[in-house]
């Protein structure tokens, strides 16, 4: 099979693309981490292999809403 079949095949299944999916999966293991942990953002980087920080903000953005600082700090003031 070719990778241009499975990315057809994948997209049909999920309404994503492979690409779409995996940085998905991203961002949400990164709020989670953010939620739970006092991991820093540089860790949080390195765990969910995402290399750029100016893309993992814009793409944490474009998913929640708000910056993953300020995604911490809301989550952390409803935690008192």
């Amino acid at each position: 099979m070719s990778a241009g079949f499975i990315g057809r095949i994948f997209k049909e299944n999920k309404q994503l693309a492979i690409t779409e999916y995996i940085n998905e999966v991203r961002m949400i293991k990164a709020a989670e981490w953010l939620e739970n942990t006092n991991l820093g953002i540089s860790e949080i980087l390195a765990k969910v292999g995402i290399e750029n920080e100016t893309y993992f903000y814009s793409q944490f953005k474009r998913k929640f809403g708000i910056t993953p600082k300020e995604f911490a700090l809301h989550k952390k003031l409803q935690n008192i």
